[in-house]
């Protein structure tokens, strides 16, 4: 099935594109590429911020988007731990404590869900 491409799924796409523009900043040499990757980031966040707010506001939300929006961010703050840690800026234990607590949170979700029921994350 296709993915209905309504502006807050088109954002999403677009943070999952910028993700590996973001890592390639971040490990460029270029003087310039630590300020634009942290550019990159800031836009895919407010991306994040926005997509989420406009599908509730115009009622765009699909099954597509409630799928690839958290896995958009998964994407973009793993690969920014991931990159933190290869560039010395923080343990790796400290990544794989965040990263296993984000996949331990995702896969409670889904499965209270499978239940029927929802779990309501808040907006911080």
């Amino acid at each position: 099935s296709n993915i209905r491409l309504n502006i807050p799924n088109i954002l999403t796409i677009f943070r999952i594109l910028l993700t590996p523009v973001f890592i390639l900043s971040l490990f460029s040499n270029h003087s310039y590429g630590h300020p634009i990757a942290l550019v990159i980031f800031i836009i895919a966040s407010i991306t994040d911020a926005y997509d989420g707010y406009h599908a509730r506001k115009y009622n765009q939300e699909t099954p597509e988007g409630k799928f690839l929006d958290p896995l958009a961010d998964k994407i973009l703050v793993s690969s920014a731990f991931i990159s933190f840690a290869l560039l010395g800026i923080i343990e790796f234990w400290m990544v794989g404590l965040i990263i296993f607590r984000d996949f331990f949170v995702t896969g409670l979700r889904v499965a209270i869900e499978q239940k029927g029921f929802s779990m309501i994350t808040s907006n911080i």
